[in-house]
């Protein structure tokens, strides 16, 4: 905000949450009052049942460069979205359109597919992305788009690899600092604690009225029995 505010700079958000309007708590969106300081693109521009990607971000980026340019204002892109700001200066291929209950439909049946039996399916459809490279992840949008749109997803990455990259110069904040060992014990207990207990309220919920609790054992390995219950378990 200092620097915009020094230079007349236009900042451009390149966080993949503060576009969508109501995500207004956790994404540390700048305030009406510095909205009104400096002038911000790329905040509140979607609905949160619009699906935004990274190529769709950086075309919208690159109209917002073209009018800060308009109104003689250098730009700063601010944001932690490293993909997104990947695909601006080194452009990605534009993902062909979807509809979106097709592929809710596709996504049901290759969800049944194993992981080899899948490749093979895109061995088949688009074999340049059946690498051994390529996860399930990978593996299903190669899929999705052979089948939906019938355009290889690989003929698309190699077209959009043939744009020129953008130039970008970058200042990367990092207040990361030091902390002694005793202090950095502590932080890395606290992490773990607070983790297992967002694991243990997964399974609360997950193993809650719609499961048999006959089903359930629930241990507290603590406990002076805790290895009778254990073999109890394993043996019913």
């Amino acid at each position: 905000m200092r620097l915009a505010e020094r230079h007349g700079a236009m900042i451009i958000s390149a966080d993949s949450r503060q576009v969508y309007r109501g995500f207004d708590i956790g994404t540390a969106k700048p305030t009406r009052a510095e909205r009104e300081r400096v002038p911000h693109m790329g905040i509140d521009v979607a609905e949160p049942t619009e699906r935004w990607n990274a190529a769709r971000w950086a075309g919208a980026a690159a109209e917002w460069l073209s009018a800060a340019r308009a109104a003689g204002r250098p730009a700063l892109i601010v944001g932690g979205t490293g993909l997104w700001l990947r695909a601006l200066v080194e452009p990605l291929a534009d993902e062909p359109p979807m509809d979106p209950a097709r592929r809710a439909e596709l996504q049901d049946r290759l969800a049944a597919l194993d992981t080899p039996e899948l490749r093979r399916w895109v061995q088949a459809l688009d074999p340049a992305r059946a690498t051994p490279r390529q996860g399930r992840t990978q593996l299903l949008r190669a899929a999705e788009v052979a089948l939906l749109t019938g355009t290889r997803l690989s003929d698309a990455l190699a077209a959009g690899s043939a744009r020129p990259p953008r130039a970008a110069r970058w200042l990367v904040i990092d207040p990361e600092g030091r902390m002694t060992g005793a202090a950095a014990r502590h932080a890395v207990l606290v992490s773990t604690r607070q983790y297992a207990k967002r694991q243990r309220t997964w399974f609360r919920n997950q193993l809650g009225a719609g499961t048999s609790q006959r089903m359930v054992t629930r241990l507290d390995p603590r406990a002076p029995n805790a290895d009778e219950v254990v073999n109890a378990w394993f043996g019913e």
